[in-house]
């Protein structure tokens, strides 16, 4: 952004991911400027969309925060769907560990029992 300009570089159709605004520099460390980058989808499974930015300065900011609401509500439920299925999974440990200590009572008692018969069968 040029300093008194009142607008962002990004809104005066300049594009980000292609170097000439000066903003994305983590592609420029090496000094070559061709990294990948997430939001270009050059992966197979990547679903990234680029918020359209048509109209008026104060469209394009309500275009771009609907995005980002969008976006934060997508990683919400994301998010809350991996825990729900962390804490299912923590349940399914602790029933097998539950499980498993109180086979090996059962064990130790079975032992136990055994001993006894050997030792009255004698």
């Amino acid at each position: 952004m040029t300093y008194g300009s009142g607008k962002p570089s990004w809104s005066r159709g300049g594009d980000i991911e292609d170097g000439n605004s000066g903003l994305n520099r983590r592609n420029n460390a090496s000094g070559n400027g061709g990294g990948g980058s997430y939001q270009r989808g050059e992966g197979a499974g990547s679903n990234y969309q680029p918020p359209q930015v048509k109209g008026t300065y104060a469209e394009q900011q309500t275009h771009v925060v609907e995005d980002t609401l969008r976006t934060h509500v997508q990683a919400e439920t994301t998010a809350n769907t991996v825990l729900a299925t962390l804490h299912a999974q923590r349940q399914q440990l602790q029933n097998a560990n539950d499980d498993t200590w109180a086979m090996r009572t059962n064990v130790a008692s079975a032992q136990r029992e055994l001993k006894e018969l050997q030792y009255k069968a004698w």
